[in-house]
């Protein structure tokens, strides 16, 4: 993956569990494609559709410069994990993938150990790391943010440290009303 010129903004676009069908999946990404590339030579764009609409996009956005992440993988690259989607199946289709979301920590249990061992897979296939970080109402709340934030991203370094061309970019996140 080739390294973005220092200090370019990246703007991820995550369209979480949306849409629920590949025609507007694909017209969604044409109606976006010409300002994403218009700006492409200050600002690194990334469309991260629902897995099912990965092909699809990945055609629309081919030789457009707009890059293609997806919405999460797992830390095996292969196995008997049904369901899940390894960094090993995604690195010849896309150039960054998301980790670590808010959503899969509060309702599907991810810790701070599966994130860095996503984070640290991802990062071995040559993708590109979106590692999310946020806190819970209840921790702001108490006062604890720092603390919590700074432990998330302290658990997903000291799994992988990141080339020039394999970037990690912390993001904020939240998950409806149980997190901020």
């Amino acid at each position: 993956m080739p390294a973005r010129p220092p200090g370019m903004p990246l703007l991820a676009a995550n369209w979480k569990m949306n849409p629920t069908n590949e025609d507007d999946a694909l017209d969604l990404v044409r109606g976006v494609l010409g300002v994403a590339r218009g700006h492409a030579d200050r600002v690194e764009v990334v469309i991260i559709p629902p897995f099912p609409w990965l092909i699809g996009v990945s055609e629309v956005l081919d030789q457009s410069g707009v890059k293609l992440g997806a919405q999460d993988c797992f830390w095996e690259m292969s196995g008997a994990f049904t369901g899940e989607v390894s960094p090993a199946m995604l690195k010849d289709l896309c150039q960054w993938v998301i980790v670590g979301h808010s959503e899969r920590r509060v309702f599907l249990g991810e810790t701070d150990e599966m994130v860095a061992k996503k984070t640290a897979a991802a990062l071995s296939s040559e993708l590109g790391v979106i590692m999310c970080v946020g806190e819970l109402a209840d921790h702001y709340d108490a006062g604890t943010s720092d603390e919590v934030v700074s432990a998330q991203v302290k658990a997903s370094a000291a799994a992988a440290t990141p080339t020039p061309s394999m970037p990690t970019r912390p993001c904020a996140s939240s998950a409806g009303s149980s997190a901020r």
